[in-house]
């Protein structure tokens, strides 16, 4: 019920195409540490950090975008996602919520 109230009074933003958290990297279902696939996407995520997180960031509901992924201009004070607001609570729990019941 309050999911709904917050849907009427538009304070609740889902995307309807929206799948749990990283299946954008990983696909339908994380794969076993020892596949290839997962070895790739790893290795992947080692060269280039900054576009892995820009994808694994594509998952997320925002409240306010990030301006950029990496913030590196005071290194080594490194800032992920600044600009970026998001609910925790609401992307671990309640879109979960959605799509198991």
């Amino acid at each position: 019920m309050f999911r709904q109230i917050l849907k009427k009074q538009k304070l609740l933003k889902v995307k309807q195409t929206q799948r749990p958290i990283f299946n954008n990297i990983f696909g339908e279902e994380p794969e076993k540490k020892g596949d290839k696939k997962f070895q790739k996407i790893y290795q992947n995520s080692l060269e280039n950090p900054e576009k892995f997180w820009k994808e694994a960031a594509e998952d997320i509901n925002w409240i306010k975008e990030p301006t950029k992924i990496l913030d590196d201009s005071k290194a080594p004070f490194y800032r992920w996602f600044p600009g970026g607001l998001l609910n925790t609570c609401y992307n671990a729990l309640d879109v979960n919520s959605f799509f198991h019941y």
